[in-house]
């Protein structure tokens, strides 16, 4: 958790993101922690003192366990979202090359008729006119 707080203190970032498996493992060594804390450590000095350490650790450790299930909410909210968009784009993506490429086709058919049309009726008018000028088709 040091080097999570340290990186973002360097960068002066507001918000911290984690990835669940890092999450889980901070739980679980806190658990640790707090199974260690139970085991008695020898007679205490004050028993009221230990009693309000105890309660401040377990209230804590409560906190973070009512909030894993949020958390986790949270977290498979933002993969839904995320997919969705994922899934929104591909669609996108999948349907412009389509029309694009129909559209283009379409222009490129009509402009490759008009082509030859106009090739085949200059060649025809070249054929005529050497003709005309020589006499002979292979003047």
């Amino acid at each position: 958790m040091q080097a999570i707080y340290d990186n973002a203190n360097k960068t002066r970032t507001q918000t911290i993101s984690i990835k669940k498996a890092t999450f889980e493992e901070i739980g679980n060594r806190i658990q640790q922690a707090y199974e260690h804390l139970k085991q008695p450590c020898g007679p205490p000095l004050n028993s009221k003192t230990v009693s309000i350490t105890e309660k401040m650790i377990l209230d804590a450790l409560t906190q973070i366990q009512n909030s894993v299930p949020s958390l986790e909410t949270k977290y498979k909210d933002i993969e839904a979202k995320i997919d969705t968009k994922h899934n929104d784009i591909e669609a996108k993506i999948d349907e412009t090359p389509k029309n694009t490429l129909k559209s283009s086709n379409q222009h490129l058919s009509k402009n490759r008729k008009l082509s030859k049309k106009s090739t085949n009726e200059s060649n025809e008018k070249l054929y005529a006119k050497s003709i005309r000028n020589t006499g002979s088709p292979l003047a």
